[in-house]
């Protein structure tokens, strides 16, 4: 079989065949059964009422601060009149749009405040605590506030959800969104599961919240079913039998195909590491007429032009190698200083790589350095070239400089006796280091480079003393000359 085959029988068998009983599952689940719809939507209801809960307590924060922050009550608790506390109180929580309001002042006691004329009567929620200050800003007590009672708390979440709300203190019920019949307490509602109230099925779900008096308070949100858990055991039961199933058939299946795949694979992939290592020489064995063995041919393949090619990459360096040190023998000869650095620069480019360079020298000992020769575009390099140079003439010695993306590499050109240096042979490519070879390359020839300089100097030198020696000496070829 081949492993495009395999491949199909493995998609068919581990996804088309398990996906096809998934479907035929949840057909059922459809078909059968609402309760997990009924379970997100209440999950879904539950979000809801706390985040509305959530906005509830920020708005009673906003209220705190502007209350606790008022100058006329501020102005009322420093002069102690508590007439006055509680007539601003009174007016705040009409103004700020708050249900009631609690003040504990340290010297003062406690003042209530709230909306209508029994407000002790009304279930406050959703409660925040904030800081009372008085006018120089010193805190002097504590404000607790609310902004909804429970029913109209519980009347938001049915708007939001359309389920019923059932908000409740221990057994006694402060407010339900909706006549529930038979309900007088919470001693037969529990705050998850089923529930049967007037003949009617309800799921339940709750989370607990803070009443204005501290104490806990459930807000529970109900949603009609009208089915009991008998529907959920079959349904768990096809269920739960489907998935074991289709993880033991993907698991026999996924290993029989595992072990036909492993030992080409593993073969591939330990020749593949020993290319990796220079190994060029390694190749895999070729045993039938799938895939696999069509890929350890290509890969024999490639294994054998890898090291062709690098049989005459190595023969071509060798003879660049040669070709570049019969140039450098050729500088010594040579004349024309400046001709011969223009010369060395582009050998030692094309060299080690590089993709721009430059000869600086030295007139005389201490002087400064000046640009003879150049090759490629040092734009954007210059700083590089120049910090490599610096370092090399500080040291003495090859130096090499990475920065901005460009590595840098400067030998120094120094005399036969090791002490004044001449100049400064410096390359420049893009940010890869330069290896010992091409610094080893770089060397040679800028000695080559030193001895030309030497030999074109000594000779111009010699040719000075010789026309200045012959000029008193030949008054025969002078005359001849005038003849």
């Amino acid at each position: 079989m081949s492993f495009r085959n395999r491949l199909t029988l493995l998609f068919v068998v581990i996804v088309i065949l398990p996906l096809i009983a998934v479907a035929l599952v949840l057909f059922r689940l459809v078909a059968g059964s609402e309760a997990g719809q009924v379970d997100d939507r209440l999950g879904q209801a539950q979000r809801t009422a706390e985040a509305i809960y959530d906005d509830d307590r920020r708005q009673a924060q906003r209220v705190g601060r502007v209350i606790g922050t008022d100058r006329v009550l501020a102005g009322a608790v420093a002069a102690r009149d508590r007439r006055a506390v509680q007539a601003r109180l009174d007016a705040l929580v009409a103004e700020a749009g708050a249900d009631r309001v609690r003040a504990h002042l340290a010297d003062l006691g406690r003042f209530e405040a709230g909306v209508g004329a029994e407000p002790g009567r009304r279930f406050g929620i959703a409660p925040a605590t904030s800081r009372l200050v008085d006018a120089s800003g010193r805190a002097v007590g504590r404000l607790r506030v609310s902004v909804v009672q429970a029913g109209e708390y519980a009347g938001q979440v049915e708007r939001s959800t359309l389920l019923a709300v059932v908000v409740s203190q221990g057994l006694a019920v402060l407010a339900s969104s909706t006549p529930l019949g038979g309900l007088s307490g919470t001693r037969d509602l529990p705050s998850r599961g089923e529930a049967a109230l007037g003949g009617l099925e309800y799921r339940v779900t709750s989370f607990s919240a803070r009443g204005f008096d501290g104490r806990r308070t459930v807000v529970r949100v109900l949603a009609e079913t009208g089915v009991g858990n008998s529907v959920f055991a079959p349904t768990s039961v096809v269920v739960v039998a489907t998935l074991l199933c289709f993880l033991l058939l993907a698991f026999v299946f996924a290993l029989t195909v595992s072990r036909a795949f492993q030992h080409p694979i593993q073969r591939l992939l330990e020749a593949a590491r020993r290319l990796g290592r220079g190994d060029f020489r390694v190749r895999v064995p070729t045993e039938g007429n799938d895939e696999f063995a069509e890929l350890g041919s290509e890969f024999n393949a490639m294994a054998a032009q890898l090291e062709l090619r690098l049989g005459e990459l190595q023969t071509e360096r060798t003879r660049l190698q040669g070709a570049i040190r019969r140039v450098g023998d050729s500088f010594a000869k040579g004349l024309d200083r400046d001709a011969l650095l223009d010369i060395l620069v582009q050998t030692a480019v094309d060299g080690v790589g590089a993709e721009c360079g430059r000869a600086t020298v030295r007139e005389e000992a201490g002087g400064a350095a000046v640009e003879v020769a150049r090759t490629g575009d040092l734009t954007g390099r210059l700083d590089t070239v120049a910090a490599a140079e610096a370092t090399a003439l500080e040291h003495r010695a090859a130096a090499e400089v990475t920065d901005a993306g460009t590595t840098a590499l400067a030998q120094p050109l120094q005399a036969s006796d090791g002490g004044r240096v001449l100049g400064v042979i410096s390359l420049a490519r893009p940010a890869r280091p330069f290896t010992e070879p091409d610094k080893e390359l770089v060397h040679y020839l800028a000695n080559q480079a030193a001895v030309s300089s030497r030999t074109s100097n000594c000779t111009r030198r010699c040719s000075v003393r010789r026309s200045r020696t012959a000029s008193p000496a030949s008054p025969t070829i002078a005359a001849s000359r005038r003849s």
